[in-house]
């Protein structure tokens, strides 16, 4: 369950959009040229936001593909002082294959998964999206698990005086 990130993705949340920096855009007049550039997704925490209960925002995910989702702070617990991450109350459904083909393709994803007779294009497509993939399958367990940091690992390497570097 859940998508590889493996493209670019962003948020928009109060008119500014979050995503993480491009190594290869000198661009410094702002979005794409037009407007305010975006803010660093990497460096910017939900908790510093402001946000309220029942705020929405978007979230892109593939600007190929463009998924589009729109997010609802549902609640905002605030005696939860130890929570510094967000959680996941409901869902439905599995995300989209990784590069399906947008909508379309997926669609036709669905629309063969519940056909009985299968044409050779149906299996090949089967095939690339592999046994396991369930379109209804979601359990909110795996993708608060997702939503927790990870805490960073502790380096095995000592520095050496002089230069170098050894293993413990």
């Amino acid at each position: 369950m859940g998508w590889e990130n493996a493209h670019l993705y962003s948020f928009k949340i109060k008119k500014l959009y979050y995503q993480p920096p491009d190594p290869d855009d000198d661009d410094d007049f702002g979005f794409f040229g037009f407007g305010t550039p975006p803010q660093n997704s990497l460096k910017t925490k939900l908790s510093d936001l402001n946000l309220r209960s029942r705020s929405k925002f978007l979230y892109t995910y593939d600007f190929g593909d463009n998924w589009d989702h729109t997010i609802t702070v549902e609640k905002m617990l605030d005696d939860e002082k130890d929570m510094k991450v967000p959680s996941c109350i409901d869902g439905e459904r599995n995300c989209p294959p990784e590069d399906c083909g947008s909508i379309f393709g997926y669609e036709n994803i669905l629309k063969v998964l519940k056909k009985k007779n299968k044409n050779k294009d149906d299996l090949e497509l089967l095939e690339w999206l592999g046994e396991d993939y369930d379109p209804e399958y979601f359990d909110k367990e795996i993708v608060n698990a997702l939503l927790k940091p990870s805490k960073p690992k502790k380096s095995k390497l000592k520095l050496i005086k002089g230069g170098g570097n050894k293993k413990k």
